[in-house]
């Protein structure tokens, strides 16, 4: 598709834009530079938490910023390249005591998404406040933090640090 300058593009993945009910994930390639946001809702409509793309190309290290305590945070990767990730993560407390470390393989091509407390099955995170990354490749991340009543939802890129 064209989008003119100043335009904009919206659709929602499905069904609108028609890919195979397997889809993870798309890349978007385009010949000018381009900004946007990914908008995440629950199946029921109320909650919506969205964060900006601005065409992340991935880090090799990063942070995730927040746990939350009254809910619970998801954790996504997506490889963008065709050979496997190995990321290493590492949960900390506010004073920066490392409480766990857990070694991912994420595939070419592929997303691997799960609750933070699901990636570190059999380490205990609940003292760590923040999850730091680094990747033998360039990986996206992203979190997702929802409350445990429902009232909040929001979407925060990993924030990449310098490799």
């Amino acid at each position: 598709d064209t989008i003119l300058g100043g335009g904009n593009y919206v659709h929602a993945v499905s069904p609108q834009l028609n890919f195979p009910s397997q889809t993870a994930w798309f890349k978007i390639v385009s010949t000018r530079p381009l900004a946007g946001f990914e908008l995440f809702g629950s199946t029921d409509g109320n909650q919506l938490g969205a964060y900006a793309g601005n065409g992340m190309t991935g880090s090799q290290s990063g942070i995730f910023a927040k746990i939350e305590k009254n809910g619970w945070t998801g954790i996504a990767f997506v490889n963008t390249d065709s050979g496997a990730a190995s990321v290493t993560l590492t949960a900390y407390t506010d004073s920066g005591t490392a409480v766990a470390t857990q070694v991912l393989t994420v595939n070419g091509y592929q997303k691997m998404a799960n609750q933070a407390e699901a990636i570190f099955s059999q380490q205990n995170i609940s003292s760590a406040t923040y999850i730091t990354y680094t990747s033998d490749k360039s990986v996206v991340g992203f979190q997702l933090n929802g409350s445990a009543d429902g009232t909040m939802l929001d979407g925060l890129p990993a924030l990449g640090t310098a490799n």
